[in-house]
C-alpha cells in the first residue's frame, strides 16, 4: 500500500481541526486521523501549517499540552 502524500495528511489534519473549533491537542489529532502518523511526522505537518504564510493554524502552549486551532480566517 502506498504511503499517504503530505498533502493528504495535511488535509486530514485540517478536517480534524475544522471539526473541533475550540482547538485540540496533538494527541487528539493523532488519534482522530484515519491512518497512524508517526509523532515526529505529525509534529512536522503541524509546524508546516503554523508556518504557512497566512497562518492557517493557531498554536497555543498550555501547561503541558499544546493546543492547535484552525484559524478563524479559514473556517
Amino acid at each position: 500500500m502506498p504511503k499517504p502524500s503530505p498533502e493528504d495528511e495535511l488535509k486530514a489534519i485540517e478536517d480534524v481541526l475544522k471539526a473541533h473549533p475550540g482547538g485540540v491537542s496533538r494527541q487528539f489529532i493523532a488519534e482522530a486521523l484515519p491512518k497512524d502518523v508517526p509523532r515526529r511526522t505529525l509534529q512536522a505537518r503541524l509546524r508546516r501549517l503554523c508556518a504557512f504564510p497566512v497562518n492557517l493554524l493557531l498554536f497555543e502552549k498550555q501547561v503541558d499540552v499544546s493546543i492547535y486551532e484552525w484559524s478563524y480566517l479559514f473556517k
